[in-house]
């Protein structure tokens, strides 16, 4: 970021001067440095970084050179440098592992979900059946199971009305 040896090459003609000087005149600001300044030096108790620092920190300075008269023009570089991509292709790499992280463990979840319920239908006739077989005779010699009673395990998230629709 920036030019490399710029301070070098300014250091002759460069001259401190009052911030009141600068009253109604257009000033360049390299936002690039702003930003990295705040994200870097604003810290908490703990010396953790802040979050939103940058926005605060340029809130704060636009304030102070207003106050003075002076209009800021923001500039941004051009692209961002190797060290800055690097990083940048690094978190997306991470962002992309962690959101298929995510669909997988969600896969398996609903898989165990799934397996469950089957498990607990499955319990639930078993539990049916040993309950006595004559009361099974009994219930079967009034109403004869239909179909529509059945639930599989590829129907257990549909309702009633999805499930005839599709037999």
């Amino acid at each position: 970021m920036g030019v490399t040896g710029l301070w070098q090459i300014l250091q002759p003609s460069a001259r401190p001067i009052k911030i009141e000087t600068l009253n109604r005149k257009r000033l360049a600001v390299d936002a690039s440095i702003w930003i990295y300044q705040f994200l870097k030096a604003v810290r908490d108790k703990e010396g953790n970084a802040l979050r939103n620092s940058h926005v605060v920190g340029f809130f704060r300075r636009i304030c102070k050179l207003l106050f003075f008269g002076i209009k800021p023009v923001f500039v941004f570089d051009g692209g961002a440098p190797a060290l800055k991509r690097q990083t940048i292709s690094a978190r997306k790499r991470r962002r992309e592992g962690r959101r298929a992280d995510a669909v997988r463990t969600a896969g398996k979840l609903l898989a165990v979900q799934m397996q469950r319920r089957a498990e607990e239908e499955e319990q639930r006739r078993k539990d049916e059946g040993e309950g006595g077989r004559r009361r099974r005779d009994v219930e079967e010699e009034e109403e004869a199971v239909p179909e529509e009673g059945l639930v599989y395990v590829d129907e257990l998230q549909m309702s009633q009305a999805e499930r005839q629709q599709n037999r």
